[in-house]
């Protein structure tokens, strides 16, 4: 079998795991001022159902997003990070001070207990 061969530089790769019951407990105890403090409002507003599981990717997203570019994080508010997600894959919209409006693509999984998120920057 011949693979078609293409040169691709990645820039950056960054993986998370985030725990989908701690999350669950935050929002217990939290509740709205952690979703303000971490989450975009359309990303607030596009919640449907599995309230935990969503967040919980969201957050490894976010991580993830900002390990691919080299950044703590503690760099910028996470609430800043846009990210619009469906079945599998990701696209997070960067703020300002990281490239305003560039696009990373990202995927993600999660089961009962964890969420997995991966970002890659080519």
């Amino acid at each position: 079998m011949a693979f078609l061969h293409r040169e691709v530089k990645i820039s950056g790769t960054g993986i998370d795991l985030v725990e989908i019951p701690r999350i669950a407990r935050i929002l217990e105890r939290c509740g709205g001022s952690f979703l303000r403090k971490n989450f975009h409002p359309g990303e607030i507003a596009s919640c449907k159902g599995l309230e935990a599981e969503y967040y919980a990717v969201l957050f490894a997203l976010k991580e993830a997003v900002l390990k691919s570019l080299g950044q703590g994080i503690f760099t910028l508010d996470l609430a800043e990070l846009k990210i619009e997600i469906e079945a599998g894959r990701a696209e997070i919209t960067l703020p300002g001070i990281l490239g305003e409006g560039r696009v990373i693509s990202g995927a993600y999984s999660f089961d009962h207990d964890w969420a997995v998120a991966i970002a890659v920057i080519l």
